[in-house]
């Protein structure tokens, strides 16, 4: 697996597995899991990657949750508020504005190598947990 912060996510998901709510009493315990399967073109993301359960992991392999978009911009903000997210340095807008941007989040879709999240003004175009264009709709 690729260099992901896994303490993190661990942490973000209170120290419990996101399927079943069982408590993972050390972060030995905890599998990450691709909420959207890497089998069909799940992301390394930090909005992709969940605490699981060894049972849950095994269980959930490589079916899609009906509810993973709405997953996905949940985890996208909270990445966001938590400076998990970085971006390009082309980009001149400061954190604080960036998540006021990206509260209004209500669309995501996914791309062969990037993913772009929908707001009715913005659209944040997001590749390996760096946010690399912000670009206002027309």
């Amino acid at each position: 697996m690729r260099n992901v912060d896994k303490k993190y996510i661990y942490l973000r998901e209170n120290k419990k597995c996101f399927h079943c709510g069982k408590d993972l009493t050390s972060l030995g315990k905890a599998t990450l899991d691709h909420y959207f399967p890497r089998s069909k073109g799940g992301s390394y993301d930090l909005f992709n990657l969940v605490c699981s359960c060894k049972k849950c992991n095994k269980y959930k392999r490589s079916l899609i949750p009906e509810d993973y978009e709405g997953v996905h911009i949940i985890l996208f903000k909270r990445a966001l508020e938590d400076k998990k997210m970085t971006y390009y340095s082309t980009i001149r807008v400061n954190h604080y504005d960036m998540v006021k941007l990206a509260e209004e989040i209500d669309k995501v879709k996914s791309y062969k190598d990037y993913t772009i999240f929908e707001s009715s003004y913005y659209k944040f175009y997001v590749k390996e947990n760096k946010i690399f264009k912000v670009e206002k709709k027309c």
